[in-house]
């Protein structure tokens, strides 16, 4: 087995159960229901976006020898990979990657080529004296790029210990100054509560208490870290791995004063895929709304919604 050959077998190692799961949701709910209130006030482009990601999992359902990604697509995708694997390892604690540093090798498509998408926003200017909200920062590396669009602070929450030192790491070591972290998760609720983690991803989702890959954190919510801090906030990136809904929860009034530029990441369960954009809209508060996927053409990983 080539190179090739076995990062697609990873791919669809961890894209299947996702495939599945969404195929799940797809037979017990009124699917013509659901794809056109997800569709409904797109940009054409997002809409198509949307039946690429969805034609993949219904022919998966009828076909589980379905090919999920064409030649062309993977030979897309891997241009990407191959441009990832190109970082230059400094020390045993210093990966870099153009003039980005980071701690431990772990450069991700979705922010170091696709740059979090920022390029869809209409007006990125607007953000240059506004705060930034940077929810499940992981270790550093997407606040790096937010902080580009900002004389103010990025604040970047992060709860795990690990991926906390990590952040701390990726700050001092890029030298930069407007990123402040934060070692709180961000949900509807102020208490304490388990995450688990696997490798470097964590979740506060269907976190068993006797796992011993679990840790105890803290949880506040946006709406009081904003008040607390008297923030002027003007996006806020989610990346939480499903606790999404949880964190919009506890975020209302910050949204409803300041409507802030949302990158959301809707891809972690078919729920939210499907009805964060609602949730949004019934807000009544004029956002539009983009649906962007990952440039590496998997089935659905990495979907963000943009609502500005």
């Amino acid at each position: 087995m080539n190179e090739q050959e076995q990062y697609w077998n990873n791919i669809l190692g961890w894209e299947l159960p996702r495939i599945e799961e969404f195929a799940e949701y797809i037979r017990s709910h009124d699917f013509e229901k659901e794809y056109k209130k997800l569709v409904r006030n797109l940009d054409f482009e997002s809409a198509k976006a949307v039946n690429r990601i969805l034609y993949r999992i219904l022919n998966y359902m009828n076909d589980t020898h379905y090919e999920l990604y064409t030649n062309k697509e993977k030979a897309e995708a891997y241009a990407v990979i191959e441009e990832l694997q190109r970082i230059i390892k400094l020390n045993d604690n210093c990966y870099a990657y153009g003039k980005y540093f980071l701690p431990v090798n772990i450069f991700e498509g979705c922010v170091m080529i696709e740059r979090l998408n920022l390029d869809k926003l209409s007006d990125i200017n607007s953000l240059k004296n506004k705060d930034i909200l940077d929810i499940g920062a992981f270790i550093g590396d997407s606040a790096l790029i937010l902080s580009e669009y900002t004389d103010k602070k990025v604040y970047a929450f992060e709860p795990t210990k690990q991926n906390y030192e990590y952040l701390l790491k990726t700050i001092e070591m890029n030298n930069v100054h407007n990123i402040e972290p934060v070692k709180l998760g961000l949900s509807n609720e102020i208490k304490n509560c388990k995450i688990h983690y696997q490798g470097l991803a964590s979740s506060i989702i269907n976190t068993s208490q006797d796992d011993e890959n679990t840790e105890e954190i803290q949880l506040s919510t946006v709406d009081k870290f904003v008040f607390d801090n008297n923030l002027d906030v003007g996006l806020i990136k989610v990346d939480i791995e499903g606790a999404e809904q949880l964190m919009l929860q506890g975020a209302i009034e910050t949204i409803r004063k300041f409507k802030p530029v949302l990158l959301i990441s809707i891809y972690h369960n078919p729920d939210d895929f499907f009805n964060i954009k609602e949730i949004i809209e019934n807000m009544d508060l004029g956002y539009t709304f983009k649906i962007i996927p990952q440039k590496l053409n998997v089935a659905v990983t990495e979907t963000m919604l943009i609502a500005e």
